[in-house]
């Protein structure tokens, strides 16, 4: 037999192949009643797949958002070589 770990913790994975519908929707059903066990001291359980995919690259993309509009502020004031235009065009967006 084999432990699996994760983080250096054993683990155990639970998987499901669902058809007819989209994980997002079968995970927004099943989240309440798998989050209302109540678990053991030194438990825990966490979402991944899919779920943990797109919330990381959301989480990533939130992050640097700022980042890349600052730079095309930037960019534009650079281009129109003043302040106006480029806030009027970040207005009308």
């Amino acid at each position: 037999s084999r432990i699996w770990r994760r983080n250096r913790l054993p683990a155990v994975t639970a998987q499901a192949g669902v058809s007819g519908d989209t994980v997002a929707n079968v995970r927004k059903q099943l989240a309440p009643e798998l989050e209302a066990i109540a678990l053991p001291a030194g438990y825990s359980m966490h979402w991944g797949g899919e779920y943990y995919d797109e919330k990381r690259s959301i989480d990533d993309l939130m992050e640097q958002n700022p980042k890349a509009t600052i730079l095309m502020l930037i960019i534009l004031v650079a281009m129109f070589n003043a302040y106006r235009q480029p806030i009027i065009i970040f207005i009308t967006l």
